[in-house]
């Protein structure tokens, strides 16, 4: 599978804190580097997954 496939997969199957906010970097870095609407879409709806879960999605200072 590639790249993109691997990280919409980690995405969309992300349900612990830890698996939440590492798909959600993942994303991030991917998404800097290329703009890709499929990746967006399903960042979007790991974001309202963490906010249901009240996971904390700030990046951890010091």
């Amino acid at each position: 599978m590639s790249v993109r496939g691997e990280l919409i997969k980690q995405i969309l199957t992300a349900r612990t804190p830890d698996e939440i906010r590492a798909a959600y970097q993942a994303a991030l870095r991917y998404l800097r580097v290329r703009d890709d609407y499929g990746v967006r879409a399903a960042l979007e709806s790991l974001v309202m997954l963490a906010i249901a879960e009240g996971v904390d999605l700030t990046p951890e200072h010091g």
